[in-house]
């Protein structure tokens, strides 16, 4: 019996011995990399505060201002930032960016949000998705189905919660 215990020490004491391997490799791959001269640039960060540029930012392109307010008529995918949008019938925004104002949805229209809004988003009978994060929403008519993260909801249309839903930092399933 007591050969078997040994073995079963001996054997968890090699694999808590591999597991730490990784981690050495890494660290030996790195300093080889900068005594055999690798360029640091390999290693450097660039970091944007308030719009401008700290470190090596070599190859990085940075925003500067919002795209002007968005009037959709059609479908529309949008990365960027903009000032914010109205949705008319028949259009469709996807957006992945940032809209730093008001967005309005108006009856037949569809709104994506997996980016953020900080401005409103006003439902006029359209259909609003968001997994992203937005502040607060206002329906007055149509669907808007939560996923991400909103801080208020308020009106009287249909409002469905999709599990992960989180609203005024409380999760809702």
């Amino acid at each position: 019996m007591s050969n078997d215990s040994n073995n079963i020490s001996q054997s968890s004491m090699v694999t808590e011995h591999f597991k730490l391997i990784p981690s050495f490799l890494v660290y030996g791959l790195v300093l080889t990399a900068i005594s055999f001269g690798v360029p640091t640039e390999l290693f450097a960060a660039c970091n944007i505060i308030d719009g401008r540029a700290y470190g090596d930012c070599r190859g990085v392109t940075v925003s500067r201002g919002s795209k002007r307010y968005l009037s959709v008529t059609k479908s529309v995918f949008e990365s960027g930032v903009i000032s914010g949008a109205t949705v008319k019938r028949g259009g469709a925004l996807e957006l992945s960016g940032v809209s730093n104002g008001s967005i309005v949805v108006e009856k037949g229209g569809s709104l994506t949000v997996n980016g953020v809004v900080n401005g409103d988003i006003i439902n006029k009978g359209g259909r609003i998705v968001v997994e992203g994060t937005a502040g607060h929403i206002e329906t007055t008519g149509g669907t808007v189905i939560i996923g991400g993260s909103v801080d208020r909801v308020s009106g009287n249309g249909l409002i469905k919660y999709r599990k992960g839903a989180v609203v005024g930092g409380i999760p809702r399933n």
